[in-house]
């Protein structure tokens, strides 16, 4: 049950996080 959990979790962070690093990527240039 927990490892179903986490791999949610490491979904919907993956996205969240893709979006960030993508700011900070624009940001940088």
């Amino acid at each position: 049950m927990t490892n179903v959990r986490n791999e949610e979790k490491e979904r919907c962070g993956g996205i969240r996080t893709g979006l960030i690093y993508r700011n900070i990527y624009i940001l940088s240039k």
